[in-house]
């Protein structure tokens, strides 16, 4: 399983730096991280069980995926959950682009499946996770663990995602984030490879189905992806970048008013925000 632990370091590095310290924000970037390490370290524990479990994956064919891509807030995940609705389809729900791994799969379905009053208990467990921590989203893009969602989780686990401007708003300590089909030959090897093997896990889990999925920050790497899914066809969805924009940025600035209320919402941060975005245009 790869992780760009260079990224890691950066971010820790920020969250404490004097030129950006705010208690407020490192005791909210440092939370996270623990979270992150615990949940990571699930899944690489779990993903070494798949080795042993369910060495078939490893054989399973990617197919014709159908990833839908544009711009953030261009109308992808109302695209992307109605096609969903069609059978001929599996697609990624939020927890298992956080737990990506058969083995957590199947282990996270059984627990789905437990009724009576500790599955009651459970289910209002999940429901105030996905209140707290994507209850702010509401309005803008409603989502949940169980709701379909794209594949962004997948990368995040690897750090090679910008979703860590969502913690950090910082655009310019990140520049390697921006375009991850820049990386050394190497490191695109090493995250095509493990991109890779969530997708044929998640294939193997969901057999004889086409995978649907989306992204909207596949602009960086279209390349990276289109090498681990040969077979890959996309759909472009276009809005004008004039309503675009203020969009998207509503979205991105959601946490910040969290962890960095002190940052203006015209300040040169959101301002590079938006320069991504027009980037990936």
């Amino acid at each position: 399983m790869y992780t760009a632990l260079d990224t890691l370091r950066k971010i820790l590095q920020v969250a404490h730096s004097r030129e950006h310290r705010s208690f407020r924000r490192m005791a909210f970037v440092d939370s996270i991280l623990a979270v992150y390490a615990v949940v990571h370290g699930t899944v690489r524990m779990g993903r070494a069980l798949d080795d042993v479990l369910y060495p078939g994956y490893q054989q399973q064919p990617l197919g014709e995926p159908i990833y839908i891509v544009a711009a953030p807030r261009s109308g992808t995940t109302f695209l992307h959950r109605l096609l969903a609705l069609d059978p001929q389809f599996t697609t990624f729900k939020l927890y298992q682009t956080i737990l990506p791994a058969l083995t957590l799969y199947r282990a996270a379905e059984r627990i789905g499946q437990v009724n009576g009053q500790l599955g009651d208990m459970l289910t209002a467990l999940q429901a105030r996770i996905d209140t707290s921590s994507f209850g702010g989203w509401d309005g803008i893009h409603k989502t949940g663990l169980g709701h379909d969602e794209e594949d962004e989780g997948l990368f995040v686990h690897a750090m090679a995602s910008p979703a860590v401007m969502l913690l950090l708003p910082f655009a310019e300590e990140f520049e390697h984030l921006r375009f991850l089909d820049s990386w050394t030959d190497e490191r695109r090897a090493r995250l095509v490879s493990y991109y890779r093997s969530c997708l044929q896990r998640h294939l193997f889990h969901h057999p004889g189905k086409t995978l649907l999925a989306k992204n909207v920050l596949l602009p960086g790497r279209f390349e990276i992806v289109r090498e681990a899914v040969p077979g890959a066809r996309f759909v472009h969805v276009l809005r004008h970048p004039y309503e675009v924009l203020p969009s998207m940025l509503s979205l991105f600035t959601a946490p910040w008013r969290l962890h960095s209320p002190e940052i203006p919402l015209d300040g040169p941060e959101v301002q590079a925000m938006a320069s991504l975005a027009i980037d990936y245009y």
